[in-house]
């Protein structure tokens, strides 16, 4: 098998961590499939996908167990950002 990405021919089976957003979280779901050595570009069979929906639908519904935190994630700047935006809306207002 070839990558369709960059050609190469050095694709394994290894594990990866296939991130899913679940409202502001992000819950890392291992997997095992194809990957090419060479780019990265990842290979999922109908099975693989059909794993990680159900395990979509399973957090979306809050019916999942064993979940462990592993780090948190930050939000730096969105006030800044959000000020900005305000002078911009407020000089365009003005005229500048």
């Amino acid at each position: 098998m070839k990558c369709i990405v960059c050609h190469g021919e050095d694709i394994q089976i290894g594990t990866v961590k296939e991130g899913l957003n679940i409202e502001n979280d992000l819950v890392y779901v291992c997997v095992r499939i194809p990957v090419c050595r060479t780019c990265g570009e990842r290979y999922y069979d109908r099975q693989t996908m059909r794993f990680l929906e159900e395990v979509n639908q399973t957090l979306r519904e809050k019916k999942h167990k064993n979940l462990k935190e592993i780090g948190k994630i930050f939000e730096y700047g969105s006030e800044i950002q959000q000020h900005e935006s305000e002078g911009l809306h407020q000089g365009i207002m003005a005229g500048i």
